[in-house]
C-alpha cells in the first residue's frame, strides 16, 4: 500500500475502513481547529483522538515508513527526535522525560497526516474557516468578559483603557502571545480568501472583510506586540510580491502607505498598546536587571544569560532536561530573581541551550527548505509561505515551542499546509506536462 498520494484519486487504494471513516477524521480536524484558541486540554484530548484513529487504521509499519523515508517527515519530525536524544546525557532525568512528553505531539502531526490521504482543497478550507471562527468567538468572550468586568467595576465610560490587558484572554485559557499568533494566523488567512475570491461564512464578501478587520483591531488592542509586527510585516512583503509580479507600482505603493496609515492610527487608537510600541525606542528599557515586570528589559536579561550558558555548552547543548536548571543558576548568580524559571524566549536559542547547533539547523531548515522549495509555485496562494513567516517572527521573541499552545499549533498547520501546497505543486506539474 502506498502513503503520502498526492494523487486525488487516493480512496482507490485505499481500505474501505478508511474510506468509511474519513469524514470521522476531518472532523476531528475541524474540532481541533475550531477549538485551538481554547484551553489546552480540548486540543490534548482530540490530539488523542486522532492518533488513536490512526491506530485503529491499522498498517502502522507502512505508514511509518512512508513518513520516514520522506525526506519532509525527516525534517518535520527532527525536530523532536534531535532533542530527545539529549536525553543521553541530560542530567535531570526526570524533567527531561517530562519535557519530551510536553514536546510529543511534534512527531504526532507529521506522523499521522503525512501517512493519511492528502485532504482535499474544499477539506482544508473548511478546517481554516473552523480555525477563523474558533478565534472570532474567542475574541467575543473575551470582549463579553471584559466588557462584564468594566460594567461591575463601574468603568463603562472609559470602555477602551479599561478594556485592555494582556490578561484579558485569559478567560478563554490562553496567553496573549499565542492568541495574538492564532489571530495573525486567522487575519492573513480571511485576507487569502477575499483576495482570491473565496468566501468563507457570508455570501457578501465586505462581512468577511469586516470580520478580519475585527481580528486585526483586536490584536492591537491585545498588545501582541510581535504578532503585530509580524503580520504588518507580511503584509508588506506580500504587497511586494504583487508588485514584482504584476508590475502595478503605484497601485502598490498606495496600498503600502495605506497600511501604514492604518497601523499607525490603530496603535495610536488604544493609548496601553502605544505606550507598549513606544517603550521599544526608551533606551532605558535595554538595560541588564532585575526587572519581571518590564518585557524589553527582561528579555534582555535573559538573552544575557542565555549566551552565558551558550559559551560553554554550543556544540551540543545541556540537554533537554537541564536547559531550566542552567539558566536558574544564572538568573540567581546575577540576582535576577524574578526571572527564575523563566525560558530563553527565544526558540532558535532554545533548540541550541537544549540540544545544541544540531537541533538548531534542523529548526531553521524547517521554515527555510519549505520557503525555498514552494515560493516560486504559480498556483500557491502564499498562505503557508505566510505561516512559515509569521511563526519564525513569533519564535524570536518567544519559546513558542515549549508551550502546548504554540507546538499544536506549529505542528498542526505546518503539516496541513505543507500538504496543501504539495498538492498544488503535484497539480501544477501535471498541467505542465499535459501542455
Amino acid at each position: 500500500m502506498k502513503y503520502f498520494r498526492l494523487n486525488s484519486n487516493y480512496k482507490n487504494v485505499l481500505p474501505l475502513s478508511f474510506n468509511s471513516s474519513i469524514n470521522y477524521f476531518h472532523l476531528i480536524q475541524l474540532t481541533l481547529a475550531f477549538t485551538l484558541p481554547f484551553h489546552r486540554n480540548i486540543s490534548s484530548l482530540l490530539t488523542i483522538l486522532l492518533l488513536l484513529r490512526w491506530f485503529i487504521e491499522g498498517d502502522i509499519v507502512n505508514k511509518t515508513k512512508s513518513v520516514f523515508t520522506n525526506k519532509y517527515g525527516l525534517l518535520f519530525t527532527s525536530i523532536f527526535f534531535v532533542p530527545l536524544a539529549s536525553l543521553l546525557y541530560t542530567t535531570d532525568m526526570g524533567n527531561g522525560l517530562y519535557n519530551t512528553e510536553k514536546i510529543l505531539s511534534i512527531v504526532i502531526f507529521p506522523l499521522v497526516l503525512l501517512s493519511s490521504p492528502i485532504p482535499t482543497t474544499h477539506q482544508v478550507i473548511n478546517i481554516l474557516k473552523s480555525f477563523c471562527l474558533g478565534c472570532f468567538g474567542a475574541m467575543l468572550i473575551a470582549l463579553f468578559h471584559a466588557l462584564m468586568l468594566n460594567f461591575q467595576q463601574n468603568k463603562f465610560n472609559r470602555i477602551i483603557p479599561g478594556l485592555y490587558d494582556t490578561n484579558i484572554v485569559t478567560i478563554i485559557g490562553i496567553s496573549h502571545v499565542y492568541f495574538g499568533l492564532y489571530l495573525a494566523l486567522a487575519i492573513l488567512i480571511i485576507t487569502t480568501a477575499t483576495i482570491n475570491g473565496k468566501i468563507f461564512y457570508f455570501k457578501n464578501k465586505w462581512i468577511q472583510v469586516i470580520i478580519g478587520v475585527c481580528l486585526l483591531l483586536f490584536l492591537i488592542l491585545l498588545g501582541a506586540k510581535m504578532a503585530i509586527i509580524a503580520i504588518f510585516l507580511i503584509l508588506l512583503i506580500n504587497l511586494a510580491s504583487y508588485i514584482i509580479r504584476s508590475g502595478r507600482y503605484i497601485l502598490a505603493i498606495v496600498c503600502c502607505l495605506l497600511l501604514g496609515c492604518f497601523f499607525y492610527l490603530t496603535i495610536s487608537i488604544f493609548p496601553v498598546t502605544k505606550e507598549r510600541f513606544e517603550a521599544l525606542s526608551n533606551q532605558e528599557n535595554y538595560q541588564i536587571g532585575d526587572n519581571q515586570w518590564n518585557s524589553i528589559a527582561s528579555r534582555i536579561s535573559i538573552l544575557y544569560c542565555t549566551k552565558a550558558v551558550l559559551k560553554q555548552n554550543w556544540l551540543l547543548g545541556v540537554g533537554i532536561g537541564d536547559a531550566q536548571h542552567e539558566l536558574n543558576e544564572c538568573f540567581t548568580s546575577n540576582k535576577f530573581g524574578t526571572l527564575i524559571n523563566m525560558n530563553a524566549h527565544n526558540q532558535f536559542l532554545q533548540y541550541i541551550l537544549t540540544s545544541g547547533i544540531t537541533a538548531f539547523i534542523a529548526f531553521t531548515l524547517c521554515f527555510l527548505y519549505p520557503f525555498v522549495k514552494f515560493f516560486r509555485l504559480r498556483k500557491a496562494n502564499y498562505l503557508y509561505i505566510d505561516f512559515l513567516l509569521l511563526f519564525a517572527f513569533c519564535c524570536l521573541t518567544e519559546s513558542m515551542l515549549e508551550s502546548n499552545k504554540g507546538i499544536v499549533f506549529y505542528s498542526y498547520f505546518n503539516s496541513l499546509l505543507f500538504l496543501h501546497v504539495k498538492k498544488l505543486q503535484e497539480e501544477e506539474n501535471s498541467a505542465s506536462l499535459n501542455r
